[in-house]
Parts: structure tokens; C-alpha cells; sequence
């Protein structure tokens, strides 16, 4: 079996070769003055493309320069590509999910029956793809057989309608199939698995079965103004010279034809609808039409140059999506701000992320510099430079790759200090014990005064007693000790009391 590069590089030359066939022919192949693009976008969104490698890394994402809102011809690299091991070759579908805001994109790897379709998710702010899983059948290891084919080895593109994922490719040797895509299953074993059988559908034009394989509908879409998919032939269809508009019912598979493009240069690598119902696409140039004026010759527009990364990519424009032109996120919404040990945690609501992923919230402490949070998450603690025992207000800015939100609004928290509360409380134990101390002492000697007023009492009640006792005593010392004066003219001797004085002395009265 041929390779997907092999198969791509054939069908280029047989483009080449009908062409001239059909010129050969006398065929008109006119329309070389295709209209500009005049039509402008919706208001804020962007077109994004990616092209096929040659010269970039596979999975390169570009975004259309506009003028007053039209697209023109040039595009400005998003990041640097994608170099997952996954990502072998160019870009079979792209499609933008607005309900997740989530954009994807969808490849081709490997050759013949080792061919398998991987589905990327792309962050569009900077234009890092991640890889979830092959798209295929069924569960059982990588089955790609269904009733009637073989193995689905070529991805026609992806599209959303209300939030799921649905896909077109063709197995080798097969008609067209669609389906539903479970992508970011709960289960991840069923990441990137068609859903089931009943909407594995096989398209069947009215007026040819497998004829819509040999056209190679590079491009599937869903648009929402009329809530119908879509898919326009790469190569016309026999006996016509414009490339032909399919409408397609994914329930059923049946297709209904809307006829051939009025402008043979109405070429689709990838498209997608805006939500004008405008289709947007390209091949080595932006085109643009509509479903409604698709038969009508100045219906299709273009851009008179595409201008690629250098070098030139090999097949231009391989896919397109549109989503939301990136701006700063809106202001979070302080819930609340609690004072911790020398620690503030903060608690916020996100606010809109402007189409570009926040990558980081800035904090504010009583109006100074703002201080990367490093994390996107809610709540965070915020410790650096800290104090405790203090007041802090807090403001919080979001950020994406655009730049930073304005501030939201302020709330304060008052911190505590686990350290200083420590060594107060072993102040205050010590002061304690100082005190519990003074107070013994000091009970102490009231109960040394005490027993001594208790003394003094006793003492005072036994002394009326001692006073008489010393009365007593005093007499009977007196009546022991007195003497008595013995005189004899001017001589006196003193005798004991009671005794006779001497010869010649009488007592003194």
C-alpha cells in the first residue's frame, strides 16, 4: 500500500495532469481574477491555520493577520510547533471547541496498514500541542476495520457541533465514513474512540456511492447558522470542472449535492465555518465563500498571496479553525484572605481568561509591587516576606500570554505569630511561678505573724496573774530582805528585820 506522503504527492500531480486534460479539452478553466477577500471576520475571534511540514516542525500554528477585521495573506508564527513523536505529518483537520475552549488538530502516521490518526489538543496563546490519543473504531487494541472496509487511514477533518467532536476519513479501498469522537473520556481507554456502529456511517451520495472518496474531500464542517456539516471535494467531480459542496447528515450519512463551485479556484485543504456561516479554507492561499452563494463565480474570494513560515511550507494551509482573538483576563474575585502564622492564604474566583490560558496569578500586599503567586490554583498561601502580628491588604491580578488583568478588589487579614506567642506564654509561665512564689512567701510570714500574735495573746491574758504572783513575791522579799536602822545618838547599824540591835543601839522608829 502506498504511504500518506506518497498518496498526497499523487494526487497533487494528477491535479496537475486534469487540469491541463481539461484545458486540453477546451474546458474553461477561467476565474483567474478571483475577488479578494473583502469579508471580515466576527468581531473578536481570529483565524488560525497550520500548515504541512516541509521546512517547520510539524504541528506549526499560525494566526492571520487582519485588516478592519478582513484576513489577508500573512501570518504570524504561535510558538515554536510541535515536535511530539506523535506528530508525523501534516495536519488532516483542525476545529475549534467553543463550548470547552479547546482547539484540536488531527494527523496521519506511519504508512499502510501501520497508519493511524492522532488527535492533538493546541493551546492557541502559545501554540503547545499535546498529544490525547489515536482516533479509531473500537476498543479492542487499534482496530480499525468496519463493515465494508478495511483500515480508516485518511483523515478528511474534524468539527464540533454543541461541544462533541466529530470526524470524516476514508479507509483505503472504502467510501467516506463520519462519526462522533469521545475525546477526554473519563475512561482512557476510550480516548479518541468512535462511539459506536450506529454512528460509524458510511456517506452515500445520491448519485454515486463511492464517488465522493475519488473527489478527496480534504475538509469537514459543521456550521452553525443553518446547524448542518459539510465537505467540499478536493478534485472536481466527473463531468464537472468546480469542486462540489456536500451537505452531510452524520445520523443517516446520506449526502445532498449543492452543486459545483462557480469559481474553479475554489480549492479546500481544510475549512471551517464562522459563526456568519462563512466558510474559511485554503490551499496554497486563504479562501473564503458561502454555502449560499457557492454556485455563484464571484462568490469565492481569496487572498492574492499566502505567505508561509520560511521556508515555504509544501502544501500551504492544511486545516483552519476560528476562536476568540486572545485578550488580558478579566480581574479575579477575592473570596477571602486569611491571616495565618506569618502566612496570608488567599481564596479567588477566576475571572474570563481572555482566550488564552491563565498562567498566573500576581498578588499585591498594601499596594506595593505586584509578586508572582506561581500557581493558578485556589487557595495559596503567601509566606515570603511575612511579618506577624500584622495587618495586610491584599489585591490579585491574572495573567495570560496577552498580560495582566486589572486588579480585583482588596480584602485584609491581620496574621498571627506562633513564635512570639511561645515565648510570651513563657513569660508569662515564669511571671506566674514569680508571683505563685511572693504569695507563699508572703503567706508564710503571715502565718509566722500570726502564731505570734497568738503567743502575745496567750502572754497578755496569763500576765493579771503574773502581776499578782510579783506582788506576793515583793512582800516576801521585802519581808526577807528589809533591814532595820539601830541608833545610838548619832551612831546607826542596820540589823536583819525582826533582829535585836546590838548593846547600846535601839531600834529607829
Amino acid at each position: 500500500m502506498l504511504g500518506v506522503r506518497k498518496s498526497r504527492a499523487i494526487l497533487l500531480a494528477l491535479i496537475s495532469f486534469a487540469l491541463m486534460l481539461s484545458t486540453a479539452q477546451g474546458i474553461s478553466i477561467a476565474n483567474a481574477a478571483t475577488p479578494p477577500i473583502s469579508r471580515s471576520l466576527p468581531v473578536d475571534v481570529n483565524l488560525y491555520s497550520m500548515s504541512c511540514d516541509g521546512g517547520v516542525p510539524n504541528g506549526q500554528l499560525g494566526g492571520f493577520v487582519t485588516a478592519s477585521g478582513v484576513p489577508t495573506g500573512v501570518q504570524t508564527r504561535i510558538g515554536s510547533g510541535t515536535t511530539d513523536i506523535n506528530s508525523t505529518y501534516c495536519a488532516f483537520g483542525m476545529a475549534y471547541n467553543p463550548v470547552t475552549n479547546t482547539a484540536y488538530w488531527a494527523n496521519p502516521t506511519g504508512s499502510g496498514d501501520a497508519t493511524k490518526q492522532q488527535l492533538f489538543s493546541i493551546d492557541i496563546s502559545t501554540g503547545v500541542s499535546t498529544y490525547i490519543a489515536e482516533i479509531r473504531a473500537d476498543q479492542s487494541g487499534r482496530a480499525w476495520a468496519v463493515t465494508g472496509g478495511t483500515n480508516l487511514t485518511v483523515m478528511y477533518g474534524i468539527t464540533f457541533r454543541a461541544g462533541k467532536m466529530f470526524a470524516m476519513w476514508r479507509g483505503q479501498g472504502t467510501p467516506v465514513w463520519v462519526g462522533e469522537v469521545e475525546v477526554n473520556a473519563a475512561n482512557s481507554a476510550d480516548n479518541g474512540k468512535i462511539y459506536s456502529a450506529i454512528q460509524l456511517n458510511d456517506i452515500d451520495p445520491l448519485y454515486n456511492v463511492a464517488s465522493i472518496s475519488t473527489e478527496w474531500p480534504w475538509n469537514f464542517a459543521y456550521n452553525s447558522v443553518d446547524e448542518k456539516f459539510y465537505t467540499a471535494g478536493y478534485l472536481p467531480r466527473s463531468g464537472r470542472t468546480g469542486r462540489t459542496l456536500y451537505e452531510i447528515n452524520v445520523a443517516t450519512g446520506l449526502t445532498t449535492d449543492k452543486g459545483q463551485s462557480g469559481n474553479t479556484n475554489a480549492l479546500f485543504w481544510g475549512m471551517q465555518f464562522d459563526s456568519n456561516g462563512v466558510i474559511w479554507g485554503g490551499d496554497d492561499r486563504l479562501n473564503s465563500a458561502t454555502v449560499t452563494g457557492w454556485t455563484t463565480a464571484g462568490d469565492l474570494q481569496q487572498t492574492a498571496t499566502f505567505s508561509t513560515f520560511s521556508p515555504l511550507t509544501r502544501h500551504g494551509i492544511n486545516g483552519v479553525f476560528i476562536a476568540p482573538s486572545f485578550t488580558a483576563p478579566a480581574a479575579p474575585t477575592l473570596n477571602t484572605v486569611t491571616g495565618g502564622d506569618r502566612s496570608i492564604s488567599v481564596a479567588f474566583t477566576a475571572g474570563a481568561n481572555g482566550g488564552a490560558t491563565i498562567t498566573d496569578y500576581e498578588y499585591s500586599l498594601n499596594g506595593g509591587t505586584y509578586i508572582s503567586a506561581a500557581t493558578t490554583t485556589s487557595p495559596f498561601t503567601i509566606t515570603s516576606g511575612i511579618s506577624g502580628r500584622t495587618s495586610y491588604s491584599v489585591t490579585l491580578k491574572a495573567r495570560n500570554s496577552v498580560g495582566l488583568s486589572s486588579a480585583s478588589g482588596s480584602l485584609s487579614a491581620t496574621t498571627t505569630d506562633s513564635s512570639a506567642d511561645a515565648s510570651e506564654a513563657a513569660a508569662a509561665a515564669a511571671e506566674a511561678a514569680r508571683v505563685a512564689a511572693v504569695n507563699a512567701a508572703i503567706a508564710a510570714a503571715a502565718a509566722k505573724r500570726a502564731a505570734e500574735q497568738k503567743e502575745m495573746s496567750e502572754l497578755l491574758a496569763v500576765l493579771p496573774s503574773i502581776a499578782g504572783l510579783a506582788l506576793s513575791i515583793g512582800d516576801l522579799t521585802n519581808s526577807l530582805l528589809v533591814k532595820q536602822k539601830c541608833v545610838n545618838g548619832k551612831k546607826t547599824k542596820t540589823v536583819s528585820y525582826g533582829s535585836k540591835c546590838p548593846k547600846g543601839f535601839v531600834k529607829r522608829k
